[in-house]
């Protein structure tokens, strides 16, 4: 649900205006001269006054630039690092600064390459927040390791819908990492947040419901998968009917990637060729020369893995 009102209420926008942001604490106040956070759970507390102060001197920003301000059309959620220390990711309509950003992010990219990072490296580097808005997210008492970027295309966009409506744990599309989810949050915290207005209202379905799952690895390498909400008796079968299907999902995505780094590299034949591989054959499986079995290949094919 929270996924479909994200995309709704973004779809009228061309992704060419949307920017992204991740910001991330200052937890020793080094840098923006406050007192060092006393704990993750102070910085919950604050997170909410910090977004809206941004947000505040970001549209100041727009206006003093002339350029359109983002208003209402903002949407932000909040993750927690593996030490359990929150971060911001917010999502605003603002083109005149997504422009900016694109072309700041090209000309840094092409010097950090120059200078020789490699891509991802200079990837990283090339999206932290610099210059105004850099000045704005200090003294607003976020880090300088925040980071902001233009929407890159549409299909970008729905990852980014993805990580802002992802909760709890994985489920098939990996919604959202379990370590992300910010359990140790103040009672009632919300985690997702928007501009007055901005997301269209709830709807339901009558006709269709619905839970999240979540995998859990065993310490024998297989999944479990359950559910994550207290299910209804009457929706249980069901539920636990799409738990069978999506722990068949997980144990075919270890098959192929245990495929995937053994055979890294070697060219793979005809699709018959690959089907037979690995049929037990006088009791043994595996490749061909220990399974005694012995193929002609009908000529190359690209094999995709997924």
């Amino acid at each position: 649900m929270a996924f479909a009102r994200i995309k709704e209420a973004f779809t009228p926008l061309p992704h060419t205006g949307v920017v992204f942001m991740v910001l991330t604490l200052d937890r020793e106040g080094f840098y923006s001269g406050r007192r060092r956070w006393s704990s993750p759970q102070a910085a919950y507390r604050e997170l909410s006054t910090m977004t809206r102060k941004l947000l505040k001197r970001i549209n100041r920003m727009c206006e003093k630039r002339g350029w359109q301000r983002v208003g209402n059309r903002w949407v932000g959620v909040v993750e927690a690092h593996r030490t359990g220390w929150p971060h911001m990711n917010l999502m605003i309509y603002c083109p005149a600064l997504a422009a900016e950003l694109q072309q700041d992010f090209d000309a840094r990219f092409a010097g950090y390459l120059a200078g020789g990072m490699n891509e991802k490296q200079a990837t990283r580097a090339a999206r932290l927040i610099t210059g105004e808005l850099l000045q704005h997210v200090r003294e607003t008492n976020w880090g300088v390791e925040s980071t902001a970027e233009r929407a890159r295309s549409n299909d970008a966009l729905a990852g980014y819908f993805t990580k802002l409506a992802g909760e709890g744990g994985k489920v098939t599309g990996e919604l959202a990492k379990l370590t992300q989810a910010p359990l140790n949050a103040p009672v009632r915290f919300r985690r997702l947040r928007a501009g007055k207005g901005f997301l269209p209202p709830r709807r339901r379905n009558p006709e269709v419901t619905g839970t999240l799952v979540r995998r859990q690895r065993e310490h024998d390498g297989t999944y479990t998968v359950m559910p994550l909400h207290k299910v209804k008796a009457e929706a249980l079968p069901q539920v636990l009917q799409c738990c069978y299907h999506e722990e068949e999902i997980a144990h075919e995505e270890l098959r192929v990637e245990s495929l995937r780094r053994r055979f890294k590299g070697l060219p793979l034949y005809a699709a018959d060729m690959v089907s037979t591989w690995f049929v037990a054959a006088n009791g043994r499986t595996g490749p061909p020369s220990q399974a005694g079995l012995s193929m002609v290949p009908r000529g190359p094919v690209q094999l995709a893995f997924s």
